[in-house]
């Protein structure tokens, strides 16, 4: 499923998403942007009580005096209208991609929001669909 960004005239899509369970850590999965044509991999999905939020591929720096580990992303966008607008697209697309059926995941979404995949199997896309047309060589 596609979803616009704000209205840039972008769209993003889910790509290959892999459901984990490591402590907040939900998934894993890669993410499209039309019509760019830009995917981005090693997503990752959280999850904390009432709250859920994603992130981008990050750099883990552990500090050399034992302190808190600082994380650095590799994909940033500098708009923060655009970046603020991605991820509202992206967490819309994540309540679609991952369901409902435990316990764990439950959690995520309220009872009042509902989801056409409470009883059903995810719908998990390997690659997303491209159709850039025919070569330009």
């Amino acid at each position: 499923m596609k979803v616009k960004v704000g209205n840039t005239g972008d769209e993003v899509e889910i790509g290959h998403i892999k459901n984990c369970d490591k402590g907040c850590l939900t998934a894993i999965f890669s993410v499209v942007i039309y019509p760019r044509g830009e995917k981005i991999s090693k997503c990752r999905y959280f999850r904390k009580e009432d709250s859920h939020w994603w992130a981008t591929p990050q750099e883990e720096v552990k500090k050399q005096d034992g302190g808190k580990t600082d994380y650095y992303p590799y994909v940033k966008w500098l708009n923060k209208e655009y970046d603020d607008a991605l991820k509202e697209a992206v967490l819309e697309c994540l309540k679609d991609a991952i369901p409902r059926g435990t316990s764990e995941q439950a959690k995520a979404y309220p009872q009042s929001q509902s989801s056409p995949y409470t009883s059903q199997a995810p719908r998990i896309q390997a690659e997303p669909s491209f159709d850039f047309g025919a070569p330009p060589f």
